[in-house]
């Protein structure tokens, strides 16, 4: 089944609906933050991997990317504030979690003196399975190559700067990484040439 970015933002905004623990993350960021607000990272690929195809793991935390992080964060009861490897909030509560990067903390590397905005971000992403954002206000998923690896069933590195110093800051090979991420989609993946 080939899927465009239309059909696909279509599948993942009826499901977001329904899911009680999105609506919930959701709700924090709303609460912590102003300005535009998008869903990035496992928790859309895999639920959109999960609705199309019926397979890969259940993704396990939230990231978000939004405009401004407010000065004063305000959190539910027992959830507590730290901190991600970048700097960016992460908001916790058992195994719940929720990553927050305002879009004035993007690593510099990412943004190579350009200004900070959704297309930068995506062409930073190591993977070819992680190039989406979904913009939660006008419901509006971005992301062709996203969308070409969900249709080729095939993780591939797309930004192979990236890819690698995250590998090393895993300790892993870059294969290791490729083949971690393929297995929780029940992908096939590419080493690049």
């Amino acid at each position: 089944m080939k899927i465009n970015l239309t059909t696909a933002s279509s599948i993942l905004t009826n499901y977001l609906k329904k899911d009680k623990k999105y609506q919930k993350a959701l709700k924090i960021v709303k609460t912590n933050s102003k300005g535009k607000i998008w869903l990035i990272g496992g928790y859309l690929y895999k639920n959109l991997i999960r609705r199309i195809y019926k397979k890969g793991e259940k993704p396990k935390d939230f990231d978000f990317i939004v405009k401004k992080i407010n000065t004063k964060v305000i959190l539910p009861k027992r959830w507590k504030i730290e901190r991600t490897y970048f700097g960016d909030y992460r908001f916790t509560k058992n195994k719940e979690q929720i990553d927050v990067i305002p879009m004035d903390n993007f690593d510099k590397r990412i943004l190579n003196g350009k200004k900070p905005s959704i297309p930068i971000f995506l062409e930073s992403n190591m993977l070819n399975i992680q190039f989406f954002a979904y913009d939660i206000n006008k419901e509006k998923l971005i992301g062709k190559h996203g969308i070409k690896a969900i249709n080729d069933k095939v993780v591939r590195v797309y930004n192979l700067k990236f890819a690698k110093m995250f590998s090393k800051f895993k300790k892993w090979t870059l294969e290791e990484y490729l083949r971690k991420k393929a297995k929780e989609v029940n992908f096939t993946f590419e080493l690049p040439d």
